[in-house]
């Protein structure tokens, strides 16, 4: 499941955080790289070291010894690395990490799509952790300077869990990574055992609504769709490709009892209320019963850790009586 891209400003409108387009003119030249003076070349082997894995892109990655710094290339990775308590070796990441809060106190390399090879390389990271969402051109750039990078690509909740065991072996957290792993399917298991007592007749038609004007929707191919699914919704936008379009007919005529609207930056309500002051959806059940309610799109989009704690929020949502009132 691919995660949304996020929004900017008020949550009406979209802004690329995590599916962004690959901006080559904004990458450095890789023959004005000049090749990565390794850090701390004499630093003995530690257990478990060297490990040899290959990434989400294919590549064959050895890492010889723990990693001491780290550049995080987004903002799921950087969560990610600080829940497995790498926060101290973290010496970098990008302009949009910014969970857990230690994280925008780190020394930024740039955008997702636009990072600065150079400021990277300058931080002497002895492990880049990225996605397939960065530029290609320029991971290759990195890895030509003689960068250890490694990307990971986490599709669904099963491949979140999966990242998680991954970093801990490149990183040596292998226990801490079991332990948040464990953790958080015991959490998962309780969300799912209360969901199977409701029959599919109770599971609340909703809808995952990004912008207005025109409304865009979560589909069921997507990260936040697998969410849904998981909390004990039912998409009504299942047969969208990604985070399609949808027409206004559309909405009224799908007539969700519910409707979901992450937001990340500006006013957290913006949506919600334009939602509920749209002329245009005042006959639909869930405007017209104020089944409206904000998600921190954070918990919902990132394919990091704090999964589980998005599937929770929007299983209070949809079911009160099982989990206790969600936040409108």
């Amino acid at each position: 499941m691919r995660p949304f891209p996020g929004r900017a400003g008020s949550g009406l409108a979209l802004a690329p955080l995590l599916a962004l387009a690959v901006a080559l003119g904004s990458c450095s030249s890789p023959r004005a790289i000049p090749p990565l003076r390794k850090p701390w070349p004499g630093r003995p082997a530690a257990a478990g070291f060297p490990v040899t894995l290959r990434d989400a892109l294919g590549n064959r990655v050895t890492i010889p010894r723990p990693p001491l710094r780290i550049v995080s290339l987004a903002p799921a990775t950087t969560e990610t690395l600080f829940a497995l308590g790498l926060g101290p070796r973290i010496v970098g990441d990008t302009v949009y990490c910014d969970y857990p809060p230690a994280a925008r106190t780190k020394a930024k390399v740039g955008g997702i799509d636009n990072f600065s090879v150079e400021k990277v390389l300058a931080l002497r990271p002895d492990l880049v952790v990225g996605m397939p969402i960065n530029p290609e051109a320029a991971l290759a750039a990195l890895r030509r300077a003689g960068a250890p990078v490694f990307a990971i690509d986490p599709k669904d909740i099963p491949s979140v869990m999966a990242s998680l065991g991954t970093l801990g072996r490149l990183t040596g957290r292998v226990p801490r990574a079991r332990a948040l792993v464990g953790a958080m399917r015991r959490r998962l298991d309780a969300v799912r055992a209360r969901v199977a007592t409701v029959p599919p007749s109770g599971r609340p038609t909703t809808l995952l609504i990004y912008q207005l004007g025109p409304i865009r929707v979560a589909g069921g191919d997507t990260f936040p769709g697998d969410v849904l699914a998981i909390a004990g919704g039912v998409n009504l936008a299942r047969d969208a490709r990604g985070f399609g379009i949808y027409s206004v007919e559309a909405v009224v005529a799908k007539d969700p009892q519910v409707m979901l609207a992450p937001t990340m930056l500006g006013d957290p309500m913006g949506l919600v209320k334009a939602i509920l002051a749209s002329r245009s959806l005042q006959g639909v059940a869930a405007v017209r019963n104020k089944r409206v309610y904000a998600l921190n799109a954070d918990t919902v989009d990132r394919p990091g850790p704090r999964i589980v704690e998005g599937i929770e929020e929007v299983a209070r949502v949809l079911h009160p009586g099982l989990f206790g009132k969600g936040k409108r």
